[in-house]
């Protein structure tokens, strides 16, 4: 039997030389299975399995973030997975990993890591370690600050970006807010006190003085890594930039949201692995077993080892193999509050209606006042903008 696997790790990667390593053990556990893989790009591989699925000409397995979810289930092209796993299989994998691939009650994939964001902070500038409340990050910052002469921010409390639904999430579920109601995808719930008081609580750290404003994700790269940056919001895909700078830094959860008592709570994504929907039985029954294999701990191992991948799997989570990374164990224990990643369509017109909308709500100086009345007007028009949206797609 032969399995056609498409990938979409970059060729030369260090992602793709843990893959090829694991290749060789599962061939020798399933001599009966011959892989025949094609890498595609990551930019194009899910518009070209959409058409090959149309054309019947699917391959039998792809390799794709979990966000694709909705729209792979919606099209018919992919097969459910429930009826080849059980509760203690879906145990070794991180709840949250696991709901990133589930849709309609439904498993559809299984993840092979996991990425989000944390509190990335500098240890020089933070001897005694990170905030663990809002409260305590709004006391830290007057003497984590400095200004010129002119008052321009030289050295920033903490840096994120303004322009992006994905950094709004941890504030807007930390101060009990949610962006669809998670019974119905059709619903979205930005129009809320919550969503309100998060965006209030943002536009305070420029206010006082704490923050640039207009930060964008290069801007917060490059004064993280120039020691300009007390703390900043980030993933685990720029730890090689902080490397190369020579910072001691440390990763920790965000800060409780001190009105609620609630934790800043990232969503969590995925990459992972899809079976094609229309196979022969014995064929979905072995690509099972290629998607199992290739999530199981040891992969994820030498994938964390050569690549920095961070596992789904929650029994490598507590391997020395992770403990014995500061960096990885903060992310991981990040990635223990946080929640899945909603991954149907619905969410891609949250994604492009709440970026138009940060930036143009963000005070443009410390002088610049928004109002509550101001930030709910906004919140109104993206709900609306996102309503519309939705219309079209049905």
């Amino acid at each position: 039997m032969t399995l056609t696997v498409w990938l979409d790790y970059s060729p030369g990667s260090t992602e793709y030389q843990a893959f090829n390593e694991t290749v060789a053990g599962f061939e020798t556990a399933y001599p009966y299975i011959h892989l025949n893989l094609e890498t595609h790009s990551s930019s194009t591989q899910e518009s070209d399995f959409e058409t090959a699925a149309l054309a019947n000409a699917a391959p039998d397995i792809i390799r794709g973030p979990s966000d694709w979810t909705g729209t792979l289930v919606g099209a018919g092209f992919i097969t459910p997975l429930n009826s080849y796993v059980n509760s203690t299989f879906l145990s070794e994998y991180f709840p949250a990993a696991i709901s990133d691939f589930t849709y309609q009650g439904h498993l559809w994939g299984l993840p092979e890591n996991i990425n989000g964001l944390a509190l990335v902070y500098n240890k020089a500038l933070l001897p005694n370690g990170p905030p663990t409340t809002t409260n305590q990050l709004l006391s830290m910052c007057p003497s984590l600050t400095k200004t010129s002469a002119s008052g321009a921010i030289t050295t920033a409390c903490i840096v994120f970006p303004l322009d992006s639904g994905y950094w709004w999430w941890p504030f807007l579920t930390g101060f009990g807010g949610a962006i669809f109601n998670p019974t119905n995808p059709n619903q979205p719930l930005l129009n809320s006190t919550a969503a309100v008081n998060s965006i209030e609580f943002r536009n305070t750290l420029i206010n006082d003085g704490y923050m640039p404003y207009n930060t964008c994700c290069n801007t917060m790269t490059s004064m993280f890594a120039s020691g300009n940056a007390a703390m900043i919001i980030d993933g685990p895909w720029d730890e090689g930039t902080w490397n190369t700078a020579n910072l001691s830094y440390g990763i920790a959860p965000l800060p409780t949201v001190s009105s609620t008592g609630l934790p800043m709570a990232p969503i969590i994504g995925s990459q992972g692995w899809f079976v094609a929907s229309g196979k022969p039985p014995a064929e979905t029954a072995a690509a099972f077993d290629f998607i199992a294999w290739f999530t199981n701990e040891q992969h994820q191992a030498d994938e964390f080892t050569l690549a920095g991948d961070l596992p789904s799997n929650a029994l490598l989570a507590n391997s020395t193999t992770i403990t014995s990374s500061p960096a990885a164990e903060g992310y991981l224990a990040q990635a223990a509050l946080s929640g899945p990643t909603p991954n149907f369509p619905a969410m891609g017109e949250a994604y492009t209606a709440t970026g138009d909308y940060l930036t143009t709500i963000a005070p443009s100086s410390s002088s610049v006042t928004i109002t509550a009345s101001d930030v709910q007007t906004g919140l109104n028009s993206v709900e609306s903008t996102i309503l519309k949206a939705l219309g079209s797609l049905a």
